[in-house]
């Protein structure tokens, strides 16, 4: 197997253990949305559906891919800038307590919460790790700058959660849990993000030995 196909078997089982993991206390909710957000969806960007579905469809499709590639909401939206605020912004807009409750009311706001939470990542994660054709291409200094505010965004609602006094959340009233849930964030989005973190600044460096590389041999 090679690596898109088993990227994208990683993402459809790291899917389906939220499901597993399930969401009666609130480390393990946390988890569902660190294996969405930092699993499932860098190995369905690194899967390239994108890529695939041009290879292997009608001249229409493809036609109809590359339109909707080119809008400009998806250029935003696949714009460094443009996925790293889509993600920080929905991680923080649904953790609002109000919001967070009212999802454990609703299946569907529950669907909805954790869809935004996985697409917005797709967002963060398509112009770090995707393959053409992508609306932008990162470069390795602003990978690590991306990736840097990204963790410290999960680093940050780890810390709230953890040094909180009282539960935040009606749905989980138990202060332990939260202050555990709040080392799941901390701690999964340091697993996951600081190697993709160590791996952009090796690129950096080595793109940077070539350079240096080519301006001595043309000096």
């Amino acid at each position: 197997m090679t690596v898109r196909p088993a990227a994208a078997l990683g993402a459809l089982v790291a899917i389906a253990a939220t499901a597993l993991v399930g969401d009666r206390t609130l480390p393990a909710h946390m988890v569902q949305h660190a294996l969405l957000g930092l699993v499932a969806a860098p190995l369905l960007v690194i899967a390239a559906p994108v890529r695939f579905t041009l290879r292997h469809s009608a001249r229409r499709v493809r036609r109809g891919i590359a339109r909707a590639l080119t809008s400009r909401p998806v250029r935003l939206a696949g714009h460094p800038a443009g996925g790293l605020t889509l993600f920080t912004g929905t991680l923080a807009v649904v953790h609002l307590p109000a919001v967070y409750d009212a999802a454990e009311r609703s299946v569907g706001l529950h669907a909805l919460v954790h869809g935004a939470l996985f697409w917005s990542a797709v967002a963060l994660w398509v112009p770090l790790l995707g393959a053409e054709p992508v609306p932008h291409r990162t470069g390795a200094i602003a990978r690590v700058a991306v990736v840097t505010v990204a963790m410290a965004a999960m680093g940050v609602l780890g810390a709230v959660l953890a040094a909180a006094p009282a539960p935040l959340y009606a749905a989980y009233p138990d202060l332990a849990a939260q202050r555990e849930a709040g080392g799941v964030m901390w701690i999964g989005g340091m697993a996951v993000v600081l190697p993709v973190l160590l791996l952009a600044a090796w690129s950096a460096l080595a793109a940077e030995e070539r350079r240096q590389r080519t301006r001595e041999v043309r000096g």
